[in-house]
């Protein structure tokens, strides 16, 4: 079968019009929740060799949403690969104990006005991950003054990922008195709800204390979330 110029001419015409074809870009954060100021990478491929990628982060909670940008953008290298540090912003409401996050990736060189056209898909990349708190909520003791050594109370944990447990040490007068298992943290972001007893240990000397929740069965004052001023008579 023959096929013309003018034929063979026309099917080059429609190819150089064709959409580019691309592999859809990817993204990824390197941890499944993170804690305001923590460091956040991403890495990511598929993006144009050494074009413009710019981050933005949305953070949707129950009390608050909020739409960041990244002040730079990412550079994709030579295979079209990015890796970028960004630091983990403030929870959208202080009402929220944690919230949703969505990282999208937009390559700058796909969407640009004189850009082949491009499907959508391929011109940016989005990856999910969590936002928590770091603390610990103890109601019994929120008040302030003396507390009931020996009744219960209601116990909330949030951002303690990676640790797998909860600890607390009791101090009295700069000296530790006791550490207990609280109990093992679940979820991505290494939570805990719990109903204890506020000193699970005997005998209980009185006075005031400061109560350090960690990770670790050995105490750190420089880390965790103290409760101070805890009075025992």
């Amino acid at each position: 079968m023959r096929v013309t110029l003018g034929v063979v001419a026309l099917l080059a015409a429609a190819a150089s019009t064709a959409p580019a074809a691309h592999a859809a870009p990817t993204l990824q954060p390197d941890k499944p929740c993170y804690t305001p100021g923590e460091s956040m990478t991403l890495t990511g491929g598929g993006f144009t060799a050494g074009g413009h990628v710019d981050l933005t982060v949305q953070l949707t909670g129950r009390y608050g949403s909020n739409l960041l940008f990244a002040r730079e953008p990412a550079f994709a290298d030579a295979s079209g690969a990015i890796r970028q540090v960004l630091g983990a912003p403030d929870l959208a409401s202080s009402d929220d104990t944690q919230e949703n996050v969505t990282i999208t990736a937009s390559d700058e060189t796909r969407l640009a006005p004189d850009a082949p056209p491009t499907p959508p898909e391929e011109t940016f990349a989005a990856a999910t991950t969590m936002l928590s708190m770091f603390d610990v909520l103890v109601p019994a003791w929120e008040q302030g003054g003396r507390v009931n050594a020996r009744g219960k109370t209601r116990i909330y944990a949030y951002g303690y990922e990676p640790a797998t447990k909860l600890w607390a040490h009791y101090v009295l007068r700069g000296k530790r008195v006791k550490t207990v298992l609280v109990g093992p943290l679940t979820g991505p972001c290494g939570d805990l709800t719990k109903t204890i007893r506020q000193f699970p240990f005997t005998p209980v000397p009185a006075g005031t204390y400061s109560i350090y929740f960690q990770g670790s069965r050995f105490l750190n004052k420089r880390m965790g979330t103290p409760y101070l001023k805890v009075r025992v008579r």
